[in-house]
């Protein structure tokens, strides 16, 4: 269930890394153009630049909070995980107790319980 979100977030938070690559490249550009433009040009180039750092933000947050999601998920689906792993455990147990007690006496089962229980 919690897999497939983890999934998705991980395709999404690809796409931002690959996009913020992007910007981070358009922002070199424009940085160049605003220092190599004449003064003409430097108040529009300028608006494109505070925009586009703007979104840039933006995109980081996002990623940011996905991120934490992802990480998130990570430690609801590990606990899920532990909990299955106890819970196939428990029966383990259980049937070994019980076909323990189909073979053995009830008092030589108590001593091997006991001697068990004192080992730990």
């Amino acid at each position: 269930m919690h897999q497939k979100e983890y999934d998705n977030l991980l395709i999404e938070v690809k796409g931002l890394r690959e996009k913020l690559v992007q910007m981070d490249e358009q922002l070199r550009e424009y940085r160049q153009l605003l220092s190599d433009s004449e003064a003409l040009f430097k108040d529009e180039i300028y608006k494109e630049y505070k925009a586009l750092q703007t979104d840039r933000a933006k995109v980081r947050n996002e990623l940011k909070y996905k991120n934490v999601r992802i990480t998130e998920l990570q430690r609801f689906m590990s606990f899920e995980r532990k909990k299955e792993r106890e819970k196939r455990e428990d029966a383990f147990h259980f049937k070994f107790h019980d076909a323990a007690k189909s073979i053995l006496s009830e008092a030589d089962y108590q001593l091997i319980l006991k001697m068990v229980l004192e080992s730990e």
